[in-house]
């Protein structure tokens, strides 16, 4: 969808809710806050169409010292921020809205949808937040002007193709997006549309408590799309043809943090060859798009990669203290 953006100016005003979703999930550049009681779990207003479903707990991701520290030490231009706060205050002054207002987000969508409106894509945020001046911010940025169509006995607020949708839950949660899938928590927060429910929400509860995990079943109708390496290599990627469901855990304890990726295969051979691809990912760091800041880091990164296949589940993960990360920071940086 960015690359669409990129293309056509046009495409701006029409997908206006979803760049502010975007910019709602980019943990280094957002805090949230807790939001009063009473209010439902998001999980449970995501409808069962959706095979793509995450969360991130922003509070206690970016609120944290480490992750700040962590921040402040990697490698960025001179006119980038150069601290998180700094990053924040960026931010606010760019979009017009004070992004610490937002607290626990839930994301979904249907991953076998796609097109210039943004596919089947929604955002359910909790938060304390002004109805006023977010709206305001999104018109004055995108410049456009909101209208608001009754739906249900709520309010949403769309641009003038009706594509894209916001619309305020309650006083502490708002869902934003498309207009069908708007329109389709609206319908599961009043009964009229089945939650979530099945493989995905069984799949995605399995990941357990974390700062930040997306879940997704992949459609047969898009399995087989692979990657490609910049280099136009011969590497045979086939394997992750076969990858139908996949999942990503970041999580914090204690000082130790560690992100953890399942991929799920049709057979074990493809997760045995997937695996063994991915124990030589050092060897194709040059072939990667890596911002050039971050080149000297990724490597020692690689280092502590753990792969590990049972069956036809092909876990990746890397674990380290913050300051095992930070100090390798400082090294990459004077290298």
């Amino acid at each position: 969808m960015l690359n669409v953006l990129q293309r056509e100016k046009g495409m701006l005003k029409k997908a206006t809710f979803a760049v502010m979703a975007i910019l709602l999930v980019v943990p280094l550049i957002m805090i949230g806050c807790g939001s009063g009681g009473g209010s439902a779990d998001p999980i449970e207003l995501v409808p069962q169409r959706a095979n793509l479903v995450g969360m991130i707990d922003l509070s206690p991701l970016l609120s944290d010292n480490d992750f700040a520290d962590i921040y402040d030490r990697l490698p960025k231009k001179s006119q980038d921020p150069q601290t998180l706060s700094d990053a924040l205050d960026r931010v606010r002054e760019q979009i017009g809205i004070d992004l610490r207002q937002f607290g626990e987000g839930v994301f979904f969508g249907d991953v076998s949808e796609s097109g210039d409106n943004g596919g089947y894509f929604g955002f359910i945020v909790k938060g304390d937040f002004n109805r006023d001046d977010l709206t305001s911010a999104i018109e004055t940025r995108a410049g456009i002007d909101l209208s608001i169509i009754e739906y249900k006995g709520y309010e949403i607020y769309t641009d003038g193709n009706e594509t894209s949708a916001l619309s305020f839950l309650s006083n502490e949660m708002l869902v934003i997006g498309g207009m069908v899938p708007v329109k389709d928590v609206i319908q599961v927060k009043e009964g009229d549309r089945a939650a979530l429910s099945g493989e995905v929400l069984d799949t995605y509860n399995e990941l357990g408590n974390a700062l930040m995990k997306v879940e997704s079943v992949i459609p047969e109708s898009r399995r087989g799309v692979l990657p490609s390496l910049s280099d136009g290599s011969s590497i045979d990627l086939s394997s992750f043809a076969d990858v139908e469901k996949g999942g990503l855990v970041l999580a914090k304890e204690g000082q130790t943090i560690s992100l953890k990726v399942k991929l799920y295969f049709t057979n074990s051979k493809s997760a045995e060859s997937a695996g063994r691809l991915v124990s030589l990912a050092q060897i194709f760091t040059d072939r990667l798009p890596i911002p050039e800041q971050g080149r000297a880091l990724v490597p020692e990164l690689l280092k502590k990669l753990k792969v590990n296949t049972s069956g036809t589940l092909l876990t990746i993960s890397i674990e380290m203290t913050a300051s095992e990360i930070g100090d390798m920071i400082d090294s990459s940086n004077s290298s």
